[in-house]
C-alpha cells in the first residue's frame, strides 16, 4: 500500500493535489483531528463525500486560508500587551 504524502503549513497551495484526506488536510493546517472534523461538521470548510470517504478540494483549502488570513488583519486589535 502506497503511503501518504503529507503537506506542511510550508507547502505552497498551488503544490497541493486537486482533491486532499481529512488527515493531509489537518496536517498542513497543524489542527487536530476532532477540529478538522468540528470544521466539517459546521459547514464551514466544504468537503466532497465520495462513500465512506471524505475528500477535500483545493479550492475548499485555498478559500479557508484566504479568508481566515483577510479576518485576522481585520480583527481589531485586542489591546493586551
Amino acid at each position: 500500500m502506497q503511503k501518504p504524502v503529507m503537506f506542511t503549513p510550508q507547502t505552497p497551495l498551488e503544490d497541493l493535489p486537486q482533491f486532499l484526506t481529512v488527515e493531509e488536510w489537518r496536517t498542513f493546517m497543524r489542527i487536530g483531528r476532532s477540529s478538522a472534523y468540528d470544521l466539517i461538521r459546521q459547514g464551514i470548510l466544504p468537503v466532497i463525500r465520495l462513500g465512506g470517504t471524505v475528500r477535500i478540494s483545493r479550492e475548499s483549502v485555498v478559500r479557508y486560508v484566504t479568508g481566515n488570513r483577510n479576518a485576522a488583519s481585520e480583527a481589531p486589535e485586542s489591546g493586551v500587551k
